[in-house]
């Protein structure tokens, strides 16, 4: 069994590499980032020469440098607060008017339309409710995500410190807090902050269910992870890819039945809250909106489906229209029928017109961040200045460089002990590949960040993980 899983170890890894030197590719070859070799060759010196540095085993990270440099993040979030913002638009509207309306009202602006999108409840819900106490100024909604981001800066910390490495613990805050994503989405009215927060802490907690050895301790962490992944998936409903990553992971890594049945348990434990919690928030959708919700994603798989690249076009608003609007509508209808149009056209394609299809859907979900990043910075922050438009843009293509060079240098390190990295790169090619089958957005590969920057840490560790794989206990 140890021979085999060996086997499917390396096949992964190099499963892995190919997958993220695509991605690399994809993102270092967008014409609007790099429109020559010499920039390309360039970055990646750069990166290189980052890449050395970390082999330093005597770098230190001392308080002299940490605090300063959290003070500074404090106050350049804060400074976000006192900016004169401009009011969202698109999907950022959506959540905005309807979590107020929600704070003044306790139900949606728009009911029909939560009820087609359910996943939006979470985070109207949340942000409404905190707005009854607050305000329902769009501030609140930037002081929210201002928030997360620490709690998530928080977690990275506790993350590294179940190692025992401080030193990784404070690199890993500072990193977190200048991200430049984190930075500009702190200004858009959606629950990308929120769920990076929640995905943070079911990493921390798969990590701290590793190092339990009690049989009561350890179910009981599988239901609190659960939870915790249930209510991830209010804010973004993909965390059954947290799930199966997991599932995969415990059997490329047990080392005996008593342990695999152990790891199944654990998996069910997680997996019967993560379902009631979603069933509930469907039950509450229904309740507010007087429309019975579907589980179906009909109408993000036919957006997917269309045009060059599965993105968001004018024209999918005709089909919208056409079910949305009709006499007869129903939710389950409204999906079923678009998720129709979907098979169609896929059918309407051959089978290298949909390789290609899917080429170019990856390739616009993963090198379209550094101009998203710029355009919901300069419409918030109502910036017309080119040098802090470039400034955001090269801090964003240098900040996810890094993170995917990382991601890709870690495997190679420890090739022959993949340990916790192993989950972390099976939950970044599930996010991805998750994606791929609807509407594919940059802003959605956002999450892909956070298991990518953990992994990428890691290359600054003095020693090998201590901690013992779930499979390993009870040996």
């Amino acid at each position: 069994m140890k021979k085999f899983q060996s086997i499917l170890n390396k096949l992964f890894l190099g499963i892995y590499l190919v997958f993220m030197v695509i991605c690399s590719y994809f993102f270092i070859t967008e014409k609007l980032i790099f429109n020559d070799i010499l920039w390309s060759i360039l970055i990646w010196l750069i990166l290189g020469v980052g890449l050395y540095l970390t082999r330093n085993k005597n770098c230190k990270f001392s308080n002299k440098i940490f605090i300063p440099l959290l003070i500074g993040a404090i106050f350049i979030y804060l400074f976000a607060l006192v900016l004169n913002i401009k009011e969202p638009f698109s999907d950022y509207l959506t959540f905005y008017d309807n979590a107020k309306y929600f704070a003044l009202h306790n139900i949606y602006s728009n009911p029909q339309y939560i009820s087609v999108y359910p996943h939006l409840n979470g985070y109207i819900i949340t942000v409404g409710y905190l707005m009854k106490i607050l305000t329902t100024r769009y501030k609140v909604t930037i002081l929210l995500n201002i928030i997360a981001i620490f709690i998530g800066g928080f977690i990275i910390y506790k993350i590294f410190k179940m190692d025992n490495n401080k030193n990784l613990s404070k690199i890993g805050v500072i990193l977190w807090l200048y991200s430049p994503l984190n930075y500009v989405f702190i200004y858009a009215s959606i629950p990308i902050c929120f769920f990076q927060t929640f995905l943070l802490l079911s990493i921390y907690g798969l990590k701290k269910l590793e190092t339990l050895k009690e049989a009561k301790k350890v179910y009981l962490m599988s239901i609190i992870l659960g939870i915790i992944i249930g209510i991830a998936n209010l804010y973004r409903p993909i965390m059954i890819v947290f799930l199966i990553a997991f599932g995969i992971y415990l059997l490329l890594t047990f080392q005996n039945i008593k342990a695999l049945k152990m790891g199944l348990i654990c998996f069910i434990l997680m997996f019967i809250p993560y379902t009631l919690i979603n069933k509930v928030n469907n039950l509450i959708v229904s309740k507010l909106s007087g429309y019975e919700v579907s589980s179906l994603p009909g109408w993000n798989i036919y957006v997917g489906s269309q045009g060059e690249d599965g993105s968001w076009q004018i024209a999918t608003s005709e089909v919208f229209e056409k079910y949305y609007y009709a006499p007869d509508f129903t939710v389950q209808k409204f999906h079923r029928e678009c998720l129709k149009e979907g098979i169609i056209n896929y059918q309407n394609r051959n089978f290298k017109e949909n390789l290609i299809f899917l080429k170019n859907k990856w390739a616009f979900l993963v090198r379209g961040m550094p101009e998203l990043n710029v355009y919901i910075f300069n419409h918030f922050t109502q910036n017309e200045k080119q040098s802090v438009s470039d400034t955001i843009k090269w801090l964003t293509i240098i900040w996810c460089s890094i993170c995917l060079a990382q991601a890709i240098a870690i495997m190679i390190k420890k090739a022959k002990n993949l340990g916790f990295n192993l989950f972390l790169a099976l939950l970044v090619i599930g996010i991805t590949l998750a994606h791929l089958l609807m509407e594919v957005n940059p802003r959605y590969f956002i999450p892909v960040y956070v298991p990518l920057l953990i992994m990428g840490l890691n290359n600054y560790e003095k020693k090998e993980e201590k901690n013992e794989k779930l499979g390993k206990k009870n040996n």
